[in-house]
């Protein structure tokens, strides 16, 4: 699965990992799942480890579309969303960017 997560409760902290070739599908399919999830809290920080994608495939409008959403899914007006991507790669760099 090219997208795939785990809610750590007790450190207030959602892991996903990104593997293979992801899209922007994936990434709303698992969004959608992490936040239906009875575990999951708006205040969780996110650690999102892209140290194993192999290939980036970039279609702007996906993109546009995908970034559009996140707001929806991720906006608490009360705290900020802290994101913190690992990506020690170019390929998992030029995901994080």
């Amino acid at each position: 699965m090219p997208v795939a997560f785990r809610i750590h409760p007790r450190h207030s902290l959602v892991y996903v990992r990104y593997s293979g070739i992801p899209g922007s599908e994936e990434t709303l399919r698992a969004m959608q799942s992490c936040l239906a999830h009875p575990d999951f809290r708006l205040t969780f920080r996110h650690l999102v480890d892209f140290s194993v994608v192999t290939e980036v495939h970039r279609d702007p409008a996906d993109l546009m579309r995908l970034m559009a959403r996140m707001p929806d899914l991720l906006d608490d007006p009360g705290n900020g969303v802290i994101l913190v991507y690992y990506a020690p790669g170019p390929q998992a760099q030029a995901l994080a960017r």
